[in-house]
């Protein structure tokens, strides 16, 4: 199951990746932030006419060498979007745009490829209202998409720490809207068992498993042996 880095994180650091170096054209801050200073990563402009043909090409290609039966499209941490000197995108509604390039993907990989659609949820989330704040959730404006994007898409619920009272609302509000939901971890190890534990109360067919995430790259024979996956594989098998 590939994943590939849909809309933000077209950027890390100093580095602009190959899809906006390649097509600059697509980039939703042409000529802003030299050096990438300032912002956290790029996005692309969800509006440029030519850019959907570039990237379904692109999921095409991972779904056809990896033989996937799905793909996974990223769409996290999106803090670049209705940028008001973008020519398409200023005074936009930021749940329409984000929307807006969920459902491409999800027409494309779905309704025409017949395969399965994975994403994160972190900016369909409320930052202010579920208390996760500005990273696990969105506070710019992007949450009511929600409400906007098909239900058959899986949606990836990562959360990386322990939340007070180990509570994780995201989870039954996913649920409740009616998405298949994928809990995700990271390297700690207690707030893991933590989102494991509160993922299994609910006792629905939508709820999938678990998903423990690395973020780095993977030592030869010994993924396997990262702690928080030993321990995700214990509580889940002991759960039944």
């Amino acid at each position: 199951m590939p994943e590939f880095q849909s809309f933000g994180h077209q950027s890390w650091e100093k580095k602009t990746f190959s899809l906006l170096t390649v097509y600059p054209q697509f980039d939703e801050t042409p000529g802003k932030y030299p050096g990438n200073q300032g912002i956290y990563c790029r996005s692309w402009c969800p509006l440029h006419p030519d850019l959907p043909e570039i990237i379904n090409a692109l999921y095409d290609e991972l779904l056809e060498v990896f033989e996937a039966d799905g793909l996974h499209v990223g769409m996290d941490e999106v803090f670049i979007i209705a940028d008001p000197d973008c020519p398409r995108c200023r005074g936009k509604n930021p749940a329409e745009l984000f929307a807006l390039a969920v459902k491409s993907a999800y027409d494309h990989i779905v309704l025409k490829r017949g395969k399965e659609m994975f994403m994160w949820g972190d900016r369909l989330l409320d930052g202010k209202a579920t208390g996760y704040g500005e990273w696990e959730a969105s506070l710019n404006g992007t949450h009511p998409a929600i409400d906007l994007i098909p239900r058959e898409i899986v949606i990836c619920d990562w959360h990386y720490e322990i939340m007070p009272g180990g509570v994780y609302p995201s989870i039954h509000l996913f649920i409740e809207k009616g998405f298949r939901v994928l809990p995700a971890s990271f390297k700690n190890e207690k707030a893991a068992l933590a989102l494991i534990d509160y993922s299994l109360r609910f006792s629905t067919d939508r709820m999938l498993g678990h998903l423990c995430t690395i973020w780095r790259q993977p030592e030869a024979g010994k993924t396997h042996r990262h702690r928080p996956l030993v321990l995700a594989a214990r509580k889940l098998k002991a759960s039944g």
